[in-house]
């Protein structure tokens, strides 16, 4: 099907707009790596370490970003989640440098993987989770299982990206997530995976629902930031 698709409807860069891909070399060479930076402060952390000081006995252990949301990336990763082509995702986890495979598959060899859930009425609009398409291709990367069910959604509430201000975004997240208590303490060391970290508050809340609950290390990865 994704074939004929393919045929029906090339590809074209997100930059410039050129036929055969959705990010060409010429627009690949544009983009802008995030480096490492703490979760809490922002400042430049080991590995995207939390700083001691930062740390929270319920927050993130560290986070990776992996570019900075600008240009073609800010493009394709809008086009995945409010255009449904879900195809780009594998050009993204494409872009992704060699050097930083190798970091994450030595972080990261005993954690299982688990993409944030969207709302049931949201995955249903949308006909997928874009946090899952990407988790799929990181998985297979580093050859980590994809965890499933951890957290529930069961709160239908304003999409982030909808809410302008840091303090609203923050307080939208609070209480967004329940936990399966049928796989309490299952995982104890758990990577969460979006497309954008803006102020991190849902994964912040992720990572808390999911400390409370057993987990003994949380770390998460987005797209962008």
């Amino acid at each position: 099907m994704s074939l004929i698709l393919d045929f029906l409807f090339p590809p074209r860069c997100e930059g410039c707009g050129k036929l055969g891909c959705y990010i060409c070399a010429k627009c690949a060479d544009t983009i802008v790596l995030r480096g490492a930076r703490c979760p809490e402060c922002d400042r430049m952390a080991i590995d995207g370490m939390t700083h001691p000081v930062c740390q929270r006995a319920q927050g993130l252990d560290g986070l990776i970003s992996v570019f900075a949301y600008s240009g073609v990336i800010k493009k394709v990763l809008k086009t995945i989640k409010y255009r449904f082509v879900h195809h780009e995702a594998e050009s993204l986890i494409n872009l992704i440098p060699k050097d930083l495979w190798i970091l994450l598959k030595r972080h990261f060899s005993n954690f299982v993987i688990y993409p944030v859930p969207l709302h049931e009425d949201r995955l249903k609009w949308r006909g997928f989770n874009q946090a899952e398409k990407l988790a799929e291709f990181i998985s297979v990367r580093l050859q980590l299982p994809v965890a499933e069910g951890l957290l529930i959604r069961s709160e239908k509430r304003t999409p982030q990206a909808d809410i302008s201000h840091r303090q609203d975004r923050i307080k939208n997240a609070k209480g967004l997530f329940g936990f399966s208590s049928i796989l309490k303490s299952q995982y104890p060391s758990i990577l969460l995976i979006d497309d954008v970290w803006t102020t991190g508050a849902t994964m912040k809340e992720a990572a808390k629902v999911l400390k409370r609950n057993g987990a003994a290390k949380v770390w998460a990865i987005t797209m962008a930031r």
